[in-house]
């Protein structure tokens, strides 16, 4: 069966964008459908790149959400940024070959000529017109520079009307992390399955099983994802129930683990009754759950008296702030508040593989605080560098992960 032109995407699914430059390099990444009306598509991707860029009028970074509207029939695309937080930044509009669609990829032809648009409207630029004329479109294509002259007055006309009729001040909201985390799925199945390919295997697990107190009854894991911690524990001698708010993570955690006991639940709502469970872990779930506090409140309740919460989480030092570039001897820059709450999603590629890890940035004291009110004391805190990079080296400068022991007296 041959490639499907320009067949309609469906909602909720997932695409891959191309960005076809006619001098640089090509741009790919991973898009959530939002509509497609079988001319107009809508996408929304988080920023691709692992560094912020600034282009002076505007600053580009990690946890950037653009919401990118193309077209089947037209000569451009418009692309609204927001922060993580949902404030616009403003609109990147780019004067391209009407869209292709055709299996699970969506192509957009640039032409390397782009508008800038601020989030007040009053900043209205032309953008890389030097490249343009550089690239000869005009002699090789005549028809082709012909459209996409008419394009740019077009959406001048259009940025001057504040987008009115085409409907991208409109967008959906963003999705909770729940469902940030459900569209992530697959890609995470295959990143975490890879022996050998992240921290959990490198070293990671191994710290964090040091934490825990010897089996004994039954043990909750909260945010169990496609299950390799329970499988682990329970090959260690553990009980274990998994839960999960992704239907397609335990989907597959089941498949891998027939004999265990998974179940699709929000860690705000756990199914299983009070004072039921003597131990409960939490290995990177809890700053990826969007009521961190009342998965801290559920948890407290299922622990019997004595019962002990074993966390890993990014460390907030990690979540707040970036190295500045990818030398060893880099400097850390937080540019936010640490201590304000963020939405913010990195997305990362290594080995063939590619995964968006959506999260929330949350400054040390509010876990602390919703242990406080959930009864719960701290028994122990230890602060993970990756211990497989050299001396010196970023992540042994500084931590990347914290772990925490508290109990329910």
């Amino acid at each position: 069966m041959g490639p499907r032109p320009n067949a309609r995407l469906s909602p909720g699914s997932r695409v891959r964008v191309r960005l076809v430059k006619a001098v640089r390099p090509d741009v790919e990444y991973d898009a959530d459908v939002l509509s497609d009306d079988g001319s107009h598509v809508v996408v929304r991707a988080p920023w691709a790149e692992a560094d912020a860029r600034d282009l002076g009028f505007v600053r580009f970074e990690p946890g950037d959400v653009f919401t990118e509207h193309y077209w089947r029939d037209r000569w451009y695309s418009v692309k609204e940024v927001r922060t993580d937080d949902g404030v616009r930044k403003g609109w990147y509009c780019d004067v391209a070959r009407p869209v292709r669609v055709e299996d699970g990829l969506l192509v957009s032809g640039d032409l390397d000529l782009d508008l800038w648009v601020s989030a007040d409207g009053r900043s209205v630029l032309r953008l890389d017109e030097d490249e343009y004329a550089a690239g000869g479109l005009a002699e090789s294509d005549p028809a082709a520079a012909s459209h996409a002259l008419d394009a740019l007055r077009e959406l001048e006309r259009l940025a001057d009307g504040g987008f009115e009729g085409i409907d991208v001040r409109a967008s959906p909201p963003l999705v909770n992390l729940r469902d940030a985390w459900e569209s992530e799925a697959r890609n995470w199945i295959a990143w975490a399955r890879a022996p050998g390919h992240d921290s959990y295997w490198r070293f990671h697990r191994d710290r964090f099983i040091e934490l825990l107190p010897p089996p004994s009854e039954l043990t909750l894991d909260v945010g169990c994802g496609e299950g390799r911690l329970p499988r682990d524990l329970r090959a260690r001698g553990y009980e274990v129930v998994g839960v999960d708010a992704s239907p397609t993570l335990i989907e597959h955690a089941r498949e891998a683990d027939p004999d265990g006991d998974y179940r699709v639940a929000d860690g705000a709502d756990l199914p299983l009754a009070d004072a039921s469970v003597q131990l409960t872990s939490a290995f990177m779930s809890l700053h990826d759950i969007d009521d961190m506090e009342g998965a801290i409140r559920e948890i407290a309740r299922v622990l019997v008296p004595g019962g002990r919460l074993c966390a890993a989480v990014v460390h907030p030092i990690n979540s707040g702030g970036k190295f500045a570039s990818s030398e060893q001897d880099a400097p850390f820059v937080i540019r936010e508040s640490y201590f304000e709450e963020r939405r913010y999603a990195d997305t990362v590629e290594r080995a063939g593989l590619r995964m968006t890890f959506a999260s929330r940035h949350r400054p040390l004291e509010a876990y602390f605080a919703a242990l406080e009110s959930a009864g719960m004391l701290v028994e122990r805190l230890v602060e993970i560098p990756d211990t497989t990079d050299p001396p010196g080296h970023r992540w042994r400068r500084l931590p990347l992960f914290l772990h925490l022991r508290a109990v329910k007296p």
